[in-house]
């Protein structure tokens, strides 16, 4: 009887544990840097007119975040690239634009140049992205240590450099890592929703999100997360890839600031341009794209 009743009090206790609800939100602090590595493999795969080409990316970077001022459920946060690289690889070519090995290749040169302006982003306690200012900034005053170009030149860079890390593609990719907070207390095992969009020049995609709270541990909270990715037609782009799919996200957090200190999503998702129709098997699209992510701060 005596075993029984420790058997019994030791379950009601790991049930209670279990069963405790948590408030997990971004607890950032004032004059604080926090950081982002990331590493992402894509990979590639177009079939158009009868002809199909495959192409692989890298993308690897640093991003570091300072956070200025903390006004209730939002924090103003100073943001700056801290390296970027881009590799692309296909069957014929080999390009790669690296900030911290520029030599004379002018991309590699904007990318070492766009280290050097920082820009502004709020963002409340649930990851969201409220608002980004100055970002624009970075591509011209990047470009203004170039006097051999042109201002035509220059002003199509800018364009261009703004379809691939303007606000919106800043913010769609941002928020898939941060964008991941309950705005409710949660136990183990509870799942909670959060929608996000991923949109630049050619793509635009609503982006719904189930997280399931898996382990509270004392050096990491165990976040795994299921999403749908569903294609948003926009009338106005003549040459829109619209792409549907999925996408796995699994996420530790710091326990005691709920920063990001690890995360790895896999995204897979299939489509065409909007020119084509669904039934077009001969015109196509795939993404399978995994990335890596890691997350420190200052102590």
């Amino acid at each position: 009887m005596k075993h029984l009743v420790l058997l019994f009090s030791l379950l009601i206790t790991s049930f209670t544990v279990c069963s405790q609800k948590i408030t997990i939100e971004l607890r950032l602090e004032k004059g604080k840097e926090y950081r982002h590595s990331i590493d992402s493999k894509i990979e590639m795969f177009e079939k158009k007119a009868g002809k199909t080409t495959k192409m692989n990316m890298v993308i690897t970077g640093n991003i570091v975040y300072l956070v200025e001022k903390i006004k209730k459920d939002e924090m103003t946060i100073k943001t700056r690239y801290e390296s970027l690289k881009m590799e692309f690889k296909t069957k014929d070519s080999e390009i790669i634009y690296d900030s911290e090995n520029p030599g004379d290749e002018i991309m590699s040169k904007i990318f070492a140049e766009m280290k050097k302006t920082s820009f502004t982003i709020l963002m409340n306690r649930q990851g969201k992205i409220l608002k980004v200012d100055g970002e624009d900034k970075i591509f011209s005053k990047a470009l203004d240590a170039f006097d051999d170009l042109t201002s035509e030149q220059k002003q199509s860079i800018v364009a261009e450099m703004s379809k691939s890390f303007g606000e919106d593609s800043f913010r769609g990719n941002f928020e898939l890592i941060t964008a991941i907070y309950p705005s409710v207390p949660v136990a183990i095992g509870d799942t909670w929703q959060t929608t996000t969009q991923l949109k630049s020049d050619r793509l635009s995609e609503d982006v719904g999100n189930d997280y399931t709270l898996n382990e509270v541990k004392p050096e990491a909270i165990i976040i795994e997360g299921n999403s749908e990715i569903i294609p948003k037609l926009d009338e106005s782009k003549k040459d829109q890839i619209l792409l549907k799919g999925t996408m796995t996200t699994y996420l530790r957090l710091d326990p005691k600031t709920n920063w990001m200190i690890s995360c790895k999503v896999i995204q897979v998702m299939k489509g065409h341009y909007a020119k084509f129709q669904d039934e077009d098997k001969d015109n196509y699209i795939i993404f399978k794209t995994e990335t890596s992510y890691s997350g420190s701060f200052s102590k």
